[in-house]
C-alpha cells in the first residue's frame, strides 16, 4: 500500500510539472501570453475557494501541448482566501483581463456549488458571444441560468462530464 501511495505521489508530481511547463496552459496569476494563432479558452465556473472538484485540471490535462488551443485556467494550485485583499484583487483583475482576451469562456457550474461569482460572470459576459455554459438541473439556480442562456442565445449544455466539455471545446472554431 505504501509503495502505491509513493507511486501515485510521483505520478501527480510529474503531471503537475507537465501542466506547469506546457506552453499552451496559462494558470493564474501568470502573465504569460497565449500562443499565436490559437483559440483562447477561459475555464470559468465552480471553484468554491478550492473546495470543489478540480475539473479545470482535468480539462488542462486533455489539452497539454495541443497546438490549436491556449487554455486560461484561473484556479491556482494553492489558494488561501485569507491572502489579503491585494492578492484577491490581483486574482479578480487577472480573471477579468483573461476573460476579455479569451475567444471562448467555458462556464462549468457544478450542481453541489453555490457559484455566486460564476453567476455574476454569466451576467457580465452574456452579450459577448463567448460563453458556453455547462450546468445541470441539479444546480439550485438552474432555472435562472437556463432563462439567461435562452434570452441571450447562449449555448447551455446540461452536463458537467469532462469528456462532454472536452468534446464541445474541440468543436470550437
Amino acid at each position: 500500500m505504501r509503495n502505491m501511495n509513493i507511486l501515485n505521489n510521483l505520478l501527480n508530481e510529474i503531471e503537475e510539472k507537465e501542466l506547469k511547463t506546457a506552453d499552451n496552459i496559462i494558470v493564474a496569476p501568470s502573465n504569460n501570453k497565449c500562443k499565436a494563432n490559437t483559440i483562447k479558452i477561459f475555464l470559468a465556473g465552480t471553484i468554491d475557494d478550492g473546495n470543489s472538484e478540480n475539473w479545470q485540471k482535468k480539462i488542462c490535462k486533455e489539452f497539454i501541448n495541443n497546438e490549436k488551443f491556449s487554455i486560461l485556467n484561473p484556479r491556482r494550485d494553492k489558494w488561501d482566501s485569507d491572502l489579503g485583499s491585494s492578492e484577491v484583487i490581483r486574482q479578480i483583475k487577472w480573471e477579468h483581463r483573461r476573460m476579455d482576451e479569451a475567444d471562448f469562456i467555458i462556464m462549468n457550474i457544478l450542481p453541489e456549488s453555490k457559484s455566486p461569482i460564476s453567476l455574476m460572470e454569466i451576467g457580465m459576459y452574456c452579450q459577448s458571444n463567448k460563453l458556453l455554459v455547462f450546468c445541470t438541473d441539479k444546480f439550485y439556480r438552474f432555472e435562472n441560468v437556463k432563462c439567461v442562456c435562452e434570452k441571450y442565445k447562449i449555448k447551455l449544455i446540461e452536463t458537467n462530464k469532462i469528456e462532454d466539455i472536452v468534446e464541445q471545446i474541440l468543436k470550437l472554431k
